[in-house]
């Protein structure tokens, strides 16, 4: 099995930053391509974001296209493109998405039990006048099946590409909708590792967008410490060490500052000691740094709250 992640941009930088940010923290498998598909944005921080954008040796595919097409067309070049490499498997991102760690994986840890569905990482819950837009038409321990899939992200073999997803995006309407054409129901993770961060529709949809039901479900949670950073030379660094934090982890709250509240590294000591707790209510609180964060939540310990400071060893 070789796996293809294709991603299709244009323009909206914001919500591509995060997009981009999530993707750098996840477990790619051996024999995997990336590509991203831009549909002629006129934005230049988002073809920024994608020149500069890397993972190490990992390789990535990227196409700009000429001309403005639609998500269609650039979803048929990236996987007709990962057909080209050797790619049998496919799974589609929206650049208005962010994913958990094991987005790749789990994913097709799910394909391979469900070698004739259509699956995807995106439960989403939406209603209408207050009635559920896509029920469940079955529930397991770790999926679901539903009638529907958000066309956000699937993940799809060949022969389900050529049988089912290529009619869809060649006919007229909404592709994700026309899948549902070709296929009787859809395998979905649960809890979801996609969410929908796109408020600003792209497609004149309102600013009413399909979200996930269960992606901020937390495997941990603290409610007596509070994730406090502060940082106002890299306040997006800091930011994003927030984030990575959050992933897993339910704090009991939050502070994020990117505010100068003073100068130099003495200074710093000196409001943490003296000033910090003036932001914090919670009993404890983890600090964290641009360079320095939750990387495994499964190495903590609830011992760890009889003590008083816990850091690192030192001189």
């Amino acid at each position: 099995m070789k796996v293809a992640l294709i991603v299709t941009t244009f323009n909206r930088a914001k919500y591509l930053s995060q997009t981009l940010n999530s993707l750098v923290g996840i477990a790619y498998p051996n024999d995997f391509l990336l590509i991203f598909v831009d549909d002629n944005s006129t934005e230049e921080e988002t073809i920024k974001l994608l020149n500069e954008f890397s993972l190490g040796t990992l390789p990535i595919v990227k196409l700009f296209k000429k001309e403005n097409k639609g998500i269609t067309d650039s979803l048929k070049l990236g996987i007709e493109t990962a057909i080209s490499f050797g790619c049998d498997t496919f799974i589609n991102l929206d650049a208005d998405a962010i994913v958990k760690p094991n987005f790749i994986t789990r994913l097709i840890e799910i394909k391979n039990k469900f070698k004739e569905k259509i699956v995807s990482g995106f439960n989403s819950q939406n209603k209408d006048n207050g009635v559920l837009r896509n029920p469940i038409i079955n529930e397991y321990e770790d999926v679901i099946e539903k009638r529907y899939c958000n066309g956000i992200n699937m993940c799809f073999d060949k022969e389900q590409y050529l049988d089912i997803i290529k009619p869809a995006l060649e006919s007229n309407g909404n592709w994700d909708f026309n899948t549902h054409n070709h296929t009787t129901s859809f395998i979905i993770a649960k809890p979801s590792l996609v969410e929908h961060i796109g408020i600003e529709s792209s497609m004149g949809h309102g600013n009413n967008p399909d979200v996930a039901y269960d992606f901020y479900i937390k495997d941990l949670h603290l409610p007596s410490v509070t994730l406090f950073g502060i940082d106002a030379f890299d306040p997006n660094g800091i930011i994003r060490a927030g984030e990575i934090c959050q992933k897993d982890i339910k704090f009991g709250a939050v502070k994020i500052i990117t505010e100068r509240l003073f100068q130099g590294r003495e200074e710093y000591s000196k409001f943490c000691i003296k000033n910090m707790h003036q932001y914090v209510s919670t009993s404890h609180i983890l600090l964290v740094h641009s360079d320095g964060f939750i990387q495994n939540y499964k190495a903590w310990n609830n011992d760890w709250l009889q003590y008083d400071y816990i850091g690192a060893l030192w001189d």
